[in-house]
């Protein structure tokens, strides 16, 4: 399961920054960043059992994870999001994104080693 989820494809970003390796680097980066800080809120939201920060946190994220198309990884999340609001079991919540933000470093160690390769 772990390499279906984690696989990303780079031709939406390739595509829409036409050949110009500074955009694309600073687009990596910057899902980079980006994803790393919505994780962290989501996992302080789920400490302080505060949905409405998770939801936003998630929302957030949700586009730049389209712009790699990791669909297999965004419905992850949503599932996960799902099952919360259905329950509102946070400790189970904070179980399954603990797996997902582990394999959420996996894909950014893999994106900066495609920046590392440019």
């Amino acid at each position: 399961m772990e390499s279906q989820i984690t696989k990303y494809d780079l031709s939406r970003i390739r595509s829409i920054t036409k050949g110009n390796s500074v955009v694309y680097n600073k687009m990596i980066n910057i899902f980079i960043t980006n994803s790393t800080k919505e994780f962290e809120n989501i996992n302080n939201a789920l400490s302080n059992k505060d949905i409405v920060v998770v939801k936003s946190a998630i929302h957030k994220l949700k586009p730049s994870l389209q712009y790699l198309m990791l669909d297999d990884f965004s419905n992850e999340i949503t599932t996960v999001k799902e099952k919360l609001e259905q329950d509102g079991n946070f400790e189970v919540a904070k179980s399954d994104f603990h797996i997902l933000n582990e394999l959420l470093s996996i894909i950014n160690d893999n994106l900066q080693y495609e920046i590392d390769l440019e």
